[in-house]
């Protein structure tokens, strides 16, 4: 069954419009007395019956909740891409993979920032659906390494690097019995310049291998996520 998105709720009923609202009655041609399910994203699924469906609005009587609590939250700081298809690209996995957060970042050698977070979102929102969750992840606005790293709370933070000596994702994840709460940063394909790791180094983000072989951004992200998420499920 499809899932609907709507964060217009009040007592016992829920409004679709706009796309959700097209979606319901004219792709999906529901009608009057059909049931459906619709979340906020925000962790709960609503069993509805259709009351009023008109040329600008659906509304449905919940008849069921159901609410679930995250077991982990994976935020992925991600360098932009030069092609922001392959942004999108891995927005969409990260969300099917149930990623919490994903921050656009600006890097010295990374390309020039530019991203459309509402087209991010909309990507987001359709994965969350289409993989049947009920948490949307966030995408937050834009912005360099430098205001993004103060503000981080995560106390198990990592960054993901080249080299036979930096520890595998997987390994140091298991040696620290997999927390609950996970940061992941990614470079731009340019790398890390010094200063950017001198930073991660007073912030005291770890450094970690996502394999042996050199990775594309959105491949990288995708592994790390992959890598986590897995292990917590």
């Amino acid at each position: 069954m499809a899932i609907f998105f709507s964060q217009e709720i009040s007592d016992k009923w829920i409004i679709l419009r706009d796309e959700e609202h097209r979606h319901a009655f004219k792709s999906m041609r529901k009608k009057t007395g059909d049931q459906i399910e619709i979340t906020d994203g925000q962790g709960n699924l609503f069993e509805c019956l259709v009351h009023e469906i008109t040329k600008k609005h659906l509304s449905a009587k919940i008849i069921r909740t159901q609410s679930s609590e995250r077991t982990f939250e994976l935020s992925i700081g991600v360098a932009v891409t030069k092609n922001l298809s392959r942004l999108e690209w891995f927005v969409e996995k990260g969300a099917e993979m149930g990623v919490k957060k994903i921050v656009p970042i600006k890097y010295k050698y990374g390309e020039k920032p530019s991203i459309r977070k509402e087209r991010l979102e909309k990507i987001a929102l359709s994965a969350m659906k289409q993989s049947r969750q009920y948490f949307v992840p966030e995408i937050a606005d834009i912005q360099s390494i430098e205001e993004f790293l103060p503000t981080v709370v995560e106390e198990n933070s990592f960054y993901a690097e080249i080299g036979d000596q930096v520890p595998l994702f997987s390994n140091t994840l298991q040696e620290r019995d997999i927390p609950a709460s996970c940061l992941v940063l990614i470079g731009p394909e340019g790398h890390f310049s010094s200063e950017e790791i001198s930073l991660f180094e007073t912030y005291k983000l770890q450094a970690v291998s996502l394999g042996k072989t050199i990775l594309r951004v959105e491949t990288a992200a995708t592994v790390a996520a992959a890598i986590y998420t897995g292990m917590m499920k």
